[in-house]
């Protein structure tokens, strides 16, 4: 009996020699790579920071234009902007290609994105949108107007301006938090929000998205008066408004609460509209 178990077990080692059972790369299946030419292969983004303060009266304007990236904008008492503008690219070369225009004086302070102008023929150029990106915080006095924050691809965030605000982004979100003043703010495909913890008699708020919902949050005690319609979703808000819903598709909704002193449009064309209490 133990002869034979002998022989099973030579016969077992026999086959793992010639099998060549060793340790050897692992090779994925169909990309003839192993994993350590896959771990070579990995890059990490190269990234960049600026950071300066300009002064700037307290009701003076101002402007941000993002193509790619977020762009976040906060207020404080200072009669100064705190710009801070972290780029991020796939290497150095490309960094260099994002340039930040500045244009600053007492009384207005305007930022934008620049890319380098590339040959129209060159492989390069047609790999444009390969770009990196932009992060935009914008720290500004709390009655200053912001008569133009943009992105292209890239969401928007305010909280807590006084004065006139007006904020746009082609792809993404627009939010404003704790505003106390006029306001236009629109998405093509992207949420809108506007939060008001105040607002004042005779300011005009204009919210709209083509896709997307749109929402507006009001103090109870604020007197407005609103237009709002969709083309594809519902309406709802906490005044007692009626709402028309349309015989096919749409719905809209008309009417005033308080004393009416407070402009309101919202529209949408694929999405819900909602007026809430705070």
């Amino acid at each position: 009996m133990y002869w034979i178990i002998s022989v099973l077990v030579a016969i077992l080692i026999s086959i793992s020699t010639a099998s060549g059972m060793t340790d050897k790369p692992n090779v994925k299946a169909g990309l003839g790579e192993t994993d350590s030419d896959s771990h070579k292969s990995l890059s990490r983004d190269e990234t960049e920071r600026f950071e300066q303060v300009y002064n700037l009266n307290p009701d003076g304007s101002v402007k941000a234009a993002n193509i790619s990236g977020n762009i976040r904008v906060s207020t404080w008492e200072s009669p100064q902007v705190r710009l801070v503008a972290v780029k991020t690219a796939e290497n150095a070369e490309i960094l260099k290609d994002m340039e930040l225009k500045i244009e600053s004086t007492q009384e207005s302070f305007y930022v934008k994105v620049k890319y380098r102008d590339r040959d129209r023929d060159n492989d390069e150029y047609r790999n444009y949108k390969n770009y990196g990106s932009v992060e935009f915080e914008l720290t500004v006095p709390r009655t200053a107007k912001l008569t133009g924050i943009s992105s292209v691809s890239g969401d928007i965030t305010i909280d807590g301006t006084d004065n006139y605000t007006k904020a746009s982004s082609v792809s993404g979100d627009v939010k404003g938090m704790n505003l106390g003043g006029t306001a236009k703010l629109s998405s093509v495909s992207g949420i809108v929000e506007a939060d008001f913890s105040n607002v004042a008699a005779g300011s005009d708020i204009k919210l709209s998205s083509v896709s997307g919902g749109v929402i507006l949050k009001l103090p109870s005690y604020a007197g407005a008066s609103v237009k709002a319609s969709t083309v594809s979703g519902k309406i709802t808000n906490d005044f007692g408004l009626k709402v028309d819903e349309g015989k096919y598709v749409g719905a809209s909704m008309k009417g005033s609460f308080g004393d009416g002193s407070v402009a309101v449009r919202m529209s949408t064309v694929s999405g819900r509209i909602n007026v809430a209490k705070q």
